[in-house]
């Protein structure tokens, strides 16, 4: 694999129980994007990540996959949205 056409976008880097001050709409939950060529996989699906993902500019058509590292509710809880399409 030709590492040039690989990158890694966090999308999100808020856990658990909201702690941060301050503006919420530049917080999103837990997710991370692993771009690789034209194709994106999700790592973990935290609230706003399907806002995080237009702002990275990435296009929900070229999702190759979503992984989730474990079952708390930081890292799942905007699953359902994606069954039913990303919200703003």
């Amino acid at each position: 694999m030709n590492d040039s056409k690989m990158k890694v976008v966090t999308l999100g880097t808020a856990g658990g129980p909201r702690w941060w001050k301050g503006d919420s709409k530049d917080r999103a939950g837990i997710s991370t994007a692993i771009v690789v060529e034209d194709r994106f996989y999700l790592v973990d699906a935290g609230h706003g990540v399907g806002r995080r993902i237009r702002q990275a500019g990435l296009e929900l058509g070229d999702l190759g996959g979503i992984f989730i590292t474990h079952l708390h509710s930081d890292h799942t809880i905007d699953l359902l949205a994606r069954s039913v399409g990303w919200y703003g």
